[in-house]
């Protein structure tokens, strides 16, 4: 299946709820290291392509093949509560956890992190 515009694909990072409450600037400064890395992929795109064809062991003509399948970014938006209101539908309607109602995912989410690092980034609605 081509990739792209069809499917979308995200890696999210958690974190326990007590140990952002003790490590707020931890959280900040890896969020921060990962918009620099998102700055070098965009600058660097040969050598980035390199370092992953390097780090997984892949052919580095198929890491540049697919490099423009992804698009690399530090965000948090609404596209994301939306798949994950999804997700929790249907496994309400396959009865594969008690109950009928959806969470609030927004009383789950800690923003402060983000809303340190590069507040712009946060584009759900709250």
């Amino acid at each position: 299946m081509p990739g792209g515009d069809i499917y979308r694909a995200t890696f999210n990072f958690a974190a326990m709820k007590s140990f952002a409450k003790k490590h707020p600037e931890a959280l900040k400064r890896f969020l921060m290291a990962i918009d620099r890395a998102d700055t070098f992929i965009k600058g660097n795109r040969k050598e980035a392509q390199n370092i992953i064809a390097e780090a997984f062991n892949l052919d580095k003509e198929t890491v540049s093949a697919a490099w423009d399948d992804f698009t690399f970014e530090l965000s948090l938006d609404q596209a994301l509560l939306v798949s994950w209101d999804e997700i929790a539908r249907w496994a309400i309607q396959n009865r594969l956890v008690d109950g009928e109602t959806l969470p609030n995912y927004l009383n789950r989410i800690n923003m402060n992190a983000l809303d340190a690092a590069k507040p712009e980034t946060i584009t759900i609605i709250r």
